[in-house]
């Protein structure tokens, strides 16, 4: 059972992330261990996130779409730059082979990232 109440549940490498519901975490939790919480890592001297969404690839790069500042970060190992900033996306996915896409707040649109800029996928991928 987890200690939070949690949205966007993600696993990695037999450890659970998740964006805390209302909050501004992100939260871990590693089998077998009580449940330790990742705060406000270092981003590029980031460290106001608001409420967050995220999303795993599969080399372990966490995406994290902080909504209320209206950005993108990228943690690998604690820290990372801002990805992409002025961005209203919301639910966010990684493909197995590491593209990330995006669904605009409005649900009105997909992207995905190239770079640090957000277009509109390859026609086949839809």
């Amino acid at each position: 059972m987890l200690s939070v109440p949690c949205v966007d549940l993600r696993c990695y490498k037999g450890e659970t992330f998740a964006s805390e519901f209302g909050g501004s975490s992100i939260v871990c939790w590693k089998r077998g261990d009580p449940a330790t919480q990742v705060r406000r890592a270092h981003v590029s001297g980031i460290h106001d996130f608001g409420p967050c969404r995220l999303a795993i690839s599969p080399s372990g790069e966490i995406f994290v779409a902080d909504l209320r500042n209206q950005r993108i970060l990228r943690f690998e190992n604690g820290s990372g730059p801002l990805v992409v900033d002025n961005t209203d996306a919301k639910p966010m996915f990684c493909s197995p082979n590491g593209v990330l896409y995006v669904v605009s707040q409005r649900g009105e649109e997909v992207q995905k990232l190239v770079g640090s800029r957000l277009e509109a996928p390859d026609s086949d991928c839809l």
